[in-house]
């Protein structure tokens, strides 16, 4: 299984701690779906499968490369046949700023006591109203909004991916321009907020 990973003589410190942070990623979720079917599959009845896809995106604000990463598992265990595979996702968003590399936290955008959470999951409250699915309920919504969400960093916004809740994952996208009296000065966006035409994508 392949993945994404920085490649080249004499890689920086930067580099080579986004390469191991995607390596923990890749092994750990292996080993655990691993661990799952050995303790619970009948060995005569081998289709247990695990299958992980990425998309990538790269910004660079003021030439700085941000490096946006999801990984979308899909994983069908060999107990259960019948049912719908699980799906879940795993996100690693990366400054690469020089003598700053660090994976980036959500909270990290946003001004301190912004309340940050509540503000994005009324987005995703908004879509599930506008959905309109047959039978779910004000409960079932709030499981869907139950931990704090996946997230991967866009040119113009943020993607949100809520995998809780028993309809499945849901995703949704905040523009910057609704989040601009929350997002912190010293966050790694701040540029592509306040002077959007600075904020390059690559892909």
């Amino acid at each position: 299984m392949s993945y994404p990973v920085i490649s080249g003589n004499n890689l920086n410190n930067s580099a080579k701690e986004f390469n191991q942070a995607i390596q923990y990623i890749m092994q750990n979720d292996i080993a655990v779906f691993k661990s799952l079917i050995s303790n619970a599959v009948p060995k005569y009845h081998p289709i247990s499968t695990f299958k992980m896809d990425c998309d990538i995106t790269i910004i660079k604000p003021k030439n700085s490369p941000l490096i946006s990463i999801r990984f979308t598992i899909t994983e069908q265990k060999s107990d259960s046949p019948s049912t719908r595979p699980s799906k879940y996702h795993e996100t690693v968003n990366y400054n690469f700023e020089e003598g700053l590399g660090k994976n980036i936290p959500l909270a990290s955008l946003f001004k301190p006591d912004s309340n940050y959470k509540a503000i994005l999951d009324r987005f995703m409250k908004n879509k599930l109203d506008m959905l309109k699915i047959k039978g779910l309920s004000e409960i079932a919504k709030e499981q869907v909004l139950l931990d704090e969400p996946q997230f991967n960093l866009r040119q113009t916004g943020l993607l949100l991916t809520y995998d809780e809740g028993a309809i499945g994952p849901q995703e949704v996208f905040v523009p910057y321009n609704a989040l601009a009296h929350i997002i912190s000065n010293a966050s790694p966006i701040e540029v592509c907020v306040t002077r959007p035409k600075e904020c390059e994508q690559e892909r």
